[in-house]
């Protein structure tokens, strides 16, 4: 049964799918934040939320990125991206990997009992009812939800999008020198994977795989090769009289222009295109979705004849 936050959450959504009024976008946007600031007891976040709610929820505070980027300009892109909604939308994602992992386990149970329902019609006798099997297009559609390949490929897309979203948020917040970065790293990338159970895309990797755990660990040593290699430049540019306030853009020397972002941008390149990471975070989403309708649509009461 799905939990009247949850409920209201969606209601929100629902009717604000066919327009594209920005106060309604922020009231979606916003609702989902809330509805995860309120899950003081993580429990929250383990209820049934239909999939299609996290998918329109994600679309609406990932898209207008993508569309701010239509000219190339990737700094715009990420400036205009709702940084302090990225905790969020991993969150979201992590849910929504779960799912993907329940469908294919579903689907896996409904093949097996077809298999054994169908052995069983072969031995019975004519007194016996006859079992309801599944159609054969049915059966072959949940054939390609259990695929390994497929369940690998999104897998690994998943786990990508997750830990460059993350990359990115703390390389931002670096650039504009946003505080509490050092609070920001221990929360995306904490040593222990196993301590942290408020965030679900961090609960969720205690299941990871060897090659999982070793591809997080070597973006965390990116991530703080980054934080010393800025440390380090930040006490070059004040050797160069470049001092706090000028790089937070509070002073500035009237004999050297400098703006802080730019810089460092020239200093340290961003490790991806942000709209890239964000189109295929809003690809996966779309699969995943795609894979939730198409179960319920296997399964879904058919009229008679």
């Amino acid at each position: 049964m799905v939990e009247p936050v949850a409920d209201e959450l969606h209601r929100i959504i629902f009717s604000t799918m066919s327009t594209g009024d920005d106060l309604e976008r922020r009231t979606v946007i916003g609702s989902t934040a809330q509805w995860f600031a309120d899950d003081t007891t993580g429990e929250i976040k383990n209820t049934q939320v239909p999939t299609w709610g996290e998918f329109i929820a994600i679309r609406f505070i990932l898209e207008p990125i993508v569309k701010r980027a239509k000219f190339k300009d990737e700094r715009e892109a990420r400036e205009g991206t709702p940084w302090h909604l990225i905790g969020h939308v991993l969150n979201i994602l992590a849910r929504m990997e779960l799912t993907r992992q329940k469908v294919m386990e579903e689907a896996t149970r409904a093949l097996e009992l077809n298999s054994h329902l169908k052995k069983g019609k072969s031995k019975a006798t004519e007194d016996d009812d006859d079992p309801l099997l599944l159609p054969d297009n049915e059966r072959k559609t949940l054939k390609y939800l259990t695929s390994s390949k497929l369940s690998d490929r999104l897998r690994e897309q998943y786990m990508l999008i997750s830990l460059q979203l993350r990359r990115m948020h703390i390389y931002e917040t670096l650039r504009t020198r946003t505080p509490d970065v050092d609070e920001l790293i221990k929360k995306h990338f904490p040593q222990n994977l196993t301590t942290d159970t408020s965030n679900l895309y961090i609960a969720g990797m205690k299941g990871a795989t060897p090659e999982e755990i070793k591809s997080y660990s070597v973006t965390r040593l990116l991530v703080y090769k980054l934080y010393r290699e800025v440390d380090a430049w930040e006490d070059g540019l004040q050797k160069r009289n470049i001092s706090e306030d000028m790089m937070n853009g509070l002073s500035r020397n009237s004999g050297h222009e400098f703006s802080y972002p730019e810089e460092f941008e020239r200093k340290f390149p961003p490790f991806e295109n942000w709209t890239k990471i964000v189109t295929l975070t809003l690809g996966w989403s779309k699969s995943v979705l795609n894979m939730v309708t198409t179960l319920e649509e296997a399964f879904k009461p058919k009229p008679a004849s």
